[in-house]
């Protein structure tokens, strides 16, 4: 279909932004295949597009549409769909390197004291890089192994070449300066002559990237104000107005039909708020990952969740149903209150089943990670006295107490050791080690360093560990700045989602109701323009008994609904109608928020967003649920 000369010319006259974001990113593409496919994927959206009008051409539409209906079934799928999906694939790689860049941003400190601690222990280059690329994350850990290998395939012939090189395409990005420097630092140390002098600039490298992730973070925090506004905004505030108007208009007959109010509220209202909250994640700096905790859960336990989750599910939709066919309009109403639940909380169940325990073991972990500089400190104090390394840990476990979480590990730990009459590698990192699987790679790579600089004399063994101790200080400082300048906007965006949404359009379900039955009590005879048709008269019926012919009387099986000619409307969207449409809405936003929130605290987490949908789903609901039914009760 595209000749070899076609491919040809779009590689080579391909811009070096996409170029450079093909290299990165690592998605084994060319620069001819990403416009190929934005070509094919524009075409394939402007078809379904044209088919998506006709069908609401020939079978949907009728002699009345407006504006905002010809928007949704003709101008957004025809014309603005394609260049939209044109224009993201185009720019994919593009957002993604940003993306990825932008998420290795707060680790930079972590990977560069990987590179200090190591350059302390051995000053080489390769060894540090390699230390480096074992304990950090991806996709940082595959950008240092990079290093080394440009060296085994012979492009750069030095590894000083190959990093300063590594240098140069990271510090390339302005947000990047700082780290670029702490590189040539490290390369610096390399060269000192004296021991003072090495660790003098390998501290100044630390604290040169600890220092502008701090600036990076603090400014990304201070911006987080406004998106929060723009969510809850287009969260709440936008449908809660439209909501208020819609009930008077559509019990009268007039307004949006329930096709339009459903593309509104669950397709176009969640597509923008997705996409905002997505691209506002992207800009977050990535900070240290929290430590990843497997599921161990047995398959009795994921059997038992799953029967909980059905079981429940089952129960609301039986009394959904019941619900249903034992009344009119109010008994659907609250059925449909059940019907929602029959997903929400099963879903909730879920969620929560696989993430609580674990985010439970993950606080403890936390609470190491916290407490172990602290303990590391006293580790190479004791050693820098002359006690050997395993006699420094159980003399800090037995003086932390099994009380700590960190003085528990110590023991068991030195337990270990004692029991086995092994090393404390093998203690340690053997097939059965206790930090064989642990989860906190900062405890693992610490202890790591404590066995490797143990061999040395005890001074040097010493001064080393209480500097690991010093570096992993300043980090756990760094993350809690994070989590306390995050957490304030974060708690807000939480509550909104789990109080204060389902709370506002609950109220706005039962007004719907309200607004229905009162409207539908009014003869609407009055507004007609031909007032002699209405005006009473001999010979015409009086079905409602008032002494006045009007719209009761002439459409009594339509409410007394009519258009201006006295023409018969067909009712408007019904209560339990809205309420679906506002409920299924109100899932899909507390989903977002808690993705929102949950990316904005812990980056990349998905044990975090499991626990905050899971909590923010079932207590959204039930608020609602609550709110909906009680106003109901009150107001309506």
């Amino acid at each position: 279909m595209f000749s070899e000369n076609w491919r040809q010319t779009q590689d080579d006259d391909a811009s070096e932004e996409l170029q450079r974001s093909l290299r990165f990113t690592a998605i084994g593409l060319l620069p001819h295949q990403v416009n190929l496919s934005a070509l094919v994927t524009a075409g394939l959206s402007l078809i379904v597009g044209i088919v998506w009008a006709l069908l609401y051409v020939t079978i949907i539409g009728g002699d009345s549409v407006s504006f905002l209906t010809f928007m949704v079934y003709v101008i957004i799928p025809c014309f603005l769909a394609p260049f939209i999906v044109a224009g993201w694939i185009g720019n994919y790689p593009m957002i993604m390197e940003d993306r990825q860049r932008t998420s290795t941003l707060g680790r930079l400190p972590e990977v560069v004291n990987y590179l200090v601690i190591s350059m302390r222990l051995n000053p080489s280059l390769d060894k540090a890089i390699e230390f480096a690329a074992e304990n950090a994350d991806e996709p940082m850990a595959g950008s240092l192994r990079k290093v080394l290998w440009d060296v085994y395939m012979r492009k750069h012939d030095t590894v000083e070449q190959s990093l300063l090189a590594f240098a140069e395409e990271w510090g390339a990005v302005k947000e990047f300066e700082q780290f670029k420097r702490g590189l040539y630092g490290i390369r610096a140390a390399q060269l000192e002559s004296t021991v003072e002098g090495r660790e003098q600039a390998l501290d100044k490298s630390s604290d040169t990237v600890t220092a502008g992730s701090r600036q990076h973070i603090e400014e990304y925090a201070n911006t987080l104000s406004a998106p929060a506004m723009v969510l809850f905004g287009l969260g709440v505030m936008l449908p809660l107005m439209l909501g208020a108007m819609l009930p008077m208009a559509s019990s009268m007959g007039g307004g949006l039909s329930i096709t339009s109010i459903f593309l509104l509220f669950d397709v176009l209202f969640p597509c923008i708020i997705i996409g905002y909250a997505w691209w506002v994640v992207g800009k977050r700096p990535g900070t240290t990952p929290p430590p990843s905790i497997t599921d161990e859960r047995s398959k009795k336990s994921r059997v038992m969740a799953w029967i909980l989750s059905g079981t429940v599910a089952t129960i609301l939709f039986g009394f959904g149903v019941i619900e249903w066919f034992s009344g009119g309009g109010e008994s659907h109403y609250v059925a449909t209150i059940f019907l929602l639940g029959a997903f929400a909380v099963p879903v909730s169940i879920l969620l929560l089943a696989g993430s609580m325990k674990r985010m439970k073991v993950r606080e403890e972990v936390l609470s190491i990670e916290d407490e172990f500089p602290d303990a590391l400190f006293q580790i190479g104090s004791r050693i820098a006295e002359g006690n050997p390394v395993e006699r420094a840990i159980r003399n800090v476990g037995e003086s932390m107490g099994d009380a700590s979480l960190t003085g528990a590990l110590m023991n068991q730990i030195s337990h270990r050791t004692l029991i086995s009459s092994s090393s404390l590698n093998e203690s340690l990192f053997g097939s059965d080690g206790v930090l064989e699987n642990y989860p906190s790679r900062t405890v693992k790579a610490s202890m790591r360093t404590v066995v490797d600089v143990s061999s040395k004399d005890s001074i040097t063994a010493g001064r080393t560990i209480m500097g690991v101790s010093g570096y992993i200080r300043d980090l756990r400082s760094l993350e809690q700045d994070v989590r306390m300048k995050l957490g304030e906007t974060m708690g807000m965006m939480e509550t909104t989602a789990r109080f204060f949404a389902p709370l506002v359009l609950g109220v706005t379900c039962a007004i719907f109701f309200l607004v229905v039955d009162v409207s539908s009590e009014i003869p609407v005879g009055g507004f007609s323009m031909d007032a002699n048709a209405f005006s009473g008269g001999s010979g015409q019926p009086d079905r409602d008994f008032d002494g006045i012919y009007d719209s009761k009387d002439s459409c009594p099986d339509e409410g007394g609904k009519v258009d201006e000619y006295g023409c018969a409307l067909p009712p408007g969207i019904q209560p339990w109608q809205f309420l679906s449409i506002i409920g299924i809405y109100l899932m899909i936003l507390t989903v977002v928020i808690g993705y929102f929130t949950s990316s904005i605290r812990s980056g990349e987490d998905w044990l975090d967003r499991r626990h905050t949908i899971g909590m923010s789903l079932v207590i959204g609901y039930i608020v609602f649920a609550l709110t909906a039914w009680a106003s109901r009760a009150t107001i309506a």
